[in-house]
């Protein structure tokens, strides 16, 4: 038995926020009804015919139940309405408003399902100045200080950052949220709204808020342990602490075989060698460069007593014993069947086995399960759906239909 056996899921979310959130509740077991717009979620890209969609959108979107409704059609939103009734969970990240304009909104929905969890996902909040703004990840790290201090802390230029970062963030926050109404609903019969903001969420994971926003306090100029990343003569690369600090220095000086180093005026205290970071990174990386290939440095290093990460491509994972043991790499398969390797959930649960079957290793076409969830939850007839389909309330991209 899973964690969230018995919980069902309405999942309204579109590309990664929303979607992350609701991957890590199917692992965990609950049922999850994925409602994707006519087109598909953004995530699929536009696959040729006869291929399977991206990689990243069968890496957020495995375990799920797929159905496709037209919300823009007279029936839609009061199909959502009747499904939003059999549901213990309902999570949507559309722009404030619009949820409502449908007659979706958590105040429409709470009378005839009073124990729904709703959650909602937007940049700045339901409420507010700002909630109507338009947010994406690359402009909240702007707006809530992420870029800045990663800057400040690289002590480089302010760029964009790759990673959605807020996105994550806010998945993991509405996850927790999730998961604590849930828990409180055990007691007081009672769901609740709950409010989630891209903004709020990486303002709220940002480490070094408190020393940059307390009047008086002293703020950050770089991380907390400045790394560098050398590189052995046989072109490995690897980080073992900040070869600046009195711990780290004269270990890597015995470990690269330079201790002349120790004792050169120009690195002679910690306070003298940060200000010679430069010529300290120069002169060590010199004579690693004639210490030997890495896998003889290596052992010097660990004798040291000093961490050693190496600098890995993701292709090279699949090799590392951590990485098998933990099963943290698992393969799935797209619509097309075609494999696809993506990480799994990071926790391992003592009294409860990974979510496995077909439903949780694949991923299908758009609106897949259209008929099986309106049979299941809302009891429609075979000529029912056959109407909502051929009108185009109903959407799907799995081939022909099979009526009972």
């Amino acid at each position: 038995m899973l964690p969230l056996d018995g919980i069902r899921v309405l999942d309204l979310s579109r590309v990664i926020a929303g979607p992350y959130s609701t991957r890590m509740l199917a692992s965990l077991g609950a049922e999850i009804i994925k409602l994707e717009p006519p087109e598909g979620d953004m995530t699929r890209g536009r696959p040729e015919p006869g291929k399977g969609s991206a990689p990243g959108f069968v890496q957020l979107n495995t375990g799920k139940r797929l159905i496709s409704i037209d919300l823009g059609s007279a029936e839609g939103p009061d199909l959502v309405r009747r499904l939003a009734g059999r549901v213990d969970v309902l999570i949507e990240n559309f722009r404030p408003g619009v949820m409502e304009a449908w007659g979706l909104d958590y105040a429409s929905l709470a009378d005839d399902n009073p124990r729904l969890v709703y959650v909602s996902i937007s940049g700045y909040g339901q409420t507010g100045a700002w909630r109507h703004r338009r947010a994406y990840a690359p402009f909240v790290h702007a707006e809530a200080g992420h870029l800045a201090t990663n800057a400040v802390l690289r002590r480089a230029p302010i760029e964009h950052i790759p990673e959605s970062t807020a996105d994550l963030a806010a998945a993991k926050d509405a996850t927790i949220a999730i998961l604590a109404a849930l828990h409180q609903r055990e007691r007081t019969g009672r769901g609740q709204s709950i409010d989630v903001s891209l903004a709020h969420a990486i303002l709220f994971m940002n480490e070094f808020a408190g020393a940059a926003l307390t009047e008086g306090a002293r703020p950050p100029k770089s991380g907390s342990t400045p790394q560098t990343i050398f590189t052995s003569s046989d072109g490995h690369a690897f980080s073992a602490g900040n070869p600046v600090s009195s711990q780290v220095f004269s270990k890597l000086c015995r470990a690269f075989e330079c201790l002349e180093l120790v004792d050169d005026e120009r690195f002679v205290d910690s306070a003298t060698r940060r200000g010679r970071r430069g010529e300290v990174i120069a002169a060590l990386q010199a004579a690693l460069d004639a210490a030997g290939p890495f896998d003889e440095v290596l052992p010097r290093i660990e004798a040291e007593g000093l961490v050693v990460g190496r600098v890995r491509q993701m292709s090279e994972l699949g090799d590392l014993e951590w990485v098998r043991e933990r099963d943290a790499l698992v393969t799935l398969a797209d619509e097309s069947g075609a494999p696809v390797v993506v990480p799994s959930p990071p926790w391992i649960l003592s009294d409860a086995a990974p979510a496995d079957g077909e439903a949780a290793t694949s991923v299908g076409p758009i609106g897949r399960d259209n008929d099986a969830v309106l049979r299941e939850l809302l009891d429609l007839a075979d000529e029912d759906l056959t109407d909502l389909h051929d009108r185009g309330v109903l959407l799907s991209s799995a081939g022909p239909r099979e009526e009972n």
